[in-house]
C-alpha cells in the first residue's frame, strides 16, 4: 500500500513583509485609549452624586409647577355616553347575565381557552384538567364601580359531571368546609370561592380579602345555579347515590384515575354516609357483566395484599384490615361493582349492604 504525506508539502507564503508606522501608531493609540477608559471606570465606582442625575428633593416637594416625569399619551375623542373602541362587552358570554349588577361591571373581554392553549392560562395545572375531560375554559374579569376591587372568574367546562367532580375533589382538603347553594357545591376562600355545578367547575378569586368581594362571590354562586345542564349530564351512578341512597350533594365525589391507588381502577363514584365519618359507599359501571366480573376478580386479588378475607362468595367479599381495624366490602351485580370502604363493624356492613342490594333490585 502506497504511503504519502498527510500534510501539505507546500510552504506558507507570507503576503505581508512589514507593518506600516501608521498602523502601529493607531494600535498603540487605541490600546492607550482603552486602558485610560478602564482606569476611569474603576475610579468612578464610588463617585456617584445623586444631585447630578436625579430631580432634587425640593422640586419633588413642590405642589405646583412640578416636573412632568411621564407625558401621558393622547386619548381618542369620543362622543359622551358611547363606548370607546376596544371597550369590554356588555354581555358576559357563556356566563349568566346576572354576574353583572349595578355595582360590578366587566373589566376585560371574555377569553376562552381550549386544550391546545390551556397552558397559556394555567400552565402547571393544564394536564390535570385535561385528564379529567376538560373542554373549554371561559375567563372573565369584574371590577367594582366604586373602588379598586376586582374579581377574576375561571369557568371550566369539564364535559360531564364526573369531570367537574374529579377536579373539585382535587381541591379539597380536611380543613375545607363544603357548602351548598341550590345545585352549586362550593367552599369559601379568603377572597372568593371554589366549586362546581353539573359539568362546570369554577374558581372565583378577588384581588383582596374583603367583605365586599366575599358578598359578590356568594351572589355569583347564585348566578351559577342557572348554568345550562342537561338531563343526560347526570350519570346513573350519581343518581343512585343521591336519589336512591339519599346521600347529600356535598358528600358525593368522583375519582377518575388511580382508584384505591390501583392504576387499573377508573371512574368510581363515592358517597359518604355523613360528614363526621369516613365510611363511604362506592359504585362503578362497566360496559358489560363480563367486564365487571374481570375487574371484580382483579380488585379482590390486589386487596388481599392489605386485607384479610373474612367472607367470600362468587359475587361479594368482606375484607378486614388488621392495622386500621376497618372493613372493606366489594360486590358486583350485572355491569355494576359496588361496596363499602372504611366500615367500622360487621353490623354496619350488614345494614348498608342490605339497603344497597334492595335498591339495585328495585332498579
Amino acid at each position: 500500500m502506497a504511503q504519502g504525506r498527510i500534510f501539505n508539502s507546500k510552504k506558507r507564503r507570507v503576503l505581508r513583509k512589514q507593518i506600516s508606522c501608521l498602523e502601529t501608531l493607531s494600535g498603540i493609540f487605541l490600546l492607550c485609549l482603552l486602558s485610560g477608559a478602564t482606569v476611569w471606570f474603576i475610579g468612578q465606582q464610588n463617585e456617584y452624586n445623586p444631585e447630578e442625575r436625579d430631580i432634587s428633593l425640593d422640586q419633588l416637594l413642590q405642589k405646583t409647577n412640578s416636573p412632568q416625569l411621564f407625558p401621558p399619551p393622547l386619548k381618542i375623542w369620543q362622543e359622551p355616553g358611547t363606548l370607546a373602541a376596544g371597550s369590554p362587552p356588555e354581555k358576559p358570554g357563556v356566563f349568566p347575565a346576572s354576574v353583572i349588577d349595578g355595582e360590578w361591571s366587566i373589566s376585560s373581554r371574555l377569553k376562552e381557552f381550549t386544550k391546545e392553549n390551556l397552558y397559556e392560562k394555567i400552565n402547571g395545572e393544564a394536564e390535570k384538567f385535561i385528564k379529567q375531560g376538560f373542554q373549554v375554559l371561559s375567563y372573565l374579569g369584574l371590577q367594582s364601580n366604586r373602588d379598586n376591587s376586582e374579581i377574576a372568574i375561571e369557568l371550566y367546562d369539564q364535559g360531564d359531571m364526573g369531570g367537574s367532580m374529579g377536579i373539585f375533589s382535587d381541591h379539597l382538603s380536611e380543613d375545607k368546609i363544603i357548602e351548598q347553594a341550590g345545585p352549586v357545591i362550593y367552599f369559601s376562600t379568603p377572597a372568593g370561592a371554589i366549586g362546581r355545578k353539573g359539568r362546570f367547575f369554577f374558581r372565583i378569586a378577588g384581588n383582596q380579602s374583603s367583605e365586599k368581594i366575599r358578598k359578590k362571590a356568594l351572589q355569583l354562586l347564585t348566578s351559577f345555579s342557572s348554568l345550562e345542564e342537561k338531563e343526560d349530564d347526570t350519570p346513573k351512578e350519581f343518581r343512585f347515590l343521591h336519589d336512591s341512597m339519599n346521600i347529600p350533594l356535598p358528600l358525593i365525589s368522583f375519582q377518575k384515575q388511580n382508584v384505591f391507588q390501583y392504576d387499573f381502577a377508573r371512574d368510581f363514584w363515592f358517597g359518604r354516609l355523613n360528614s363526621e365519618q369516613n365510611t363511604r359507599l362506592f359504585i362503578h359501571q362497566e360496559a358489560t357483566s363480563d367486564e365487571s366480573r374481570k375487574l371484580f376478580d382483579i380488585l379482590l386479588e390486589e386487596l388481599q395484599y392489605d386485607f384479610q378475607i373474612q367472607e367470600e362468595g362468587e359475587t361479594h367479599a368482606v375484607l378486614f384490615h388488621e392495622y386500621l381495624k376497618n372493613y372493606f366490602v366489594i360486590s358486583r351485580q350485572g355491569p355494576y361493582i359496588f361496596g363499602i370502604e372504611n366500615a367500622a363493624n360487621p353490623e354496619q356492613i350488614a345494614s348498608i349492604m342490605k339497603k344497597l342490594v334492595n335498591k339495585f333490585e328495585d332498579g
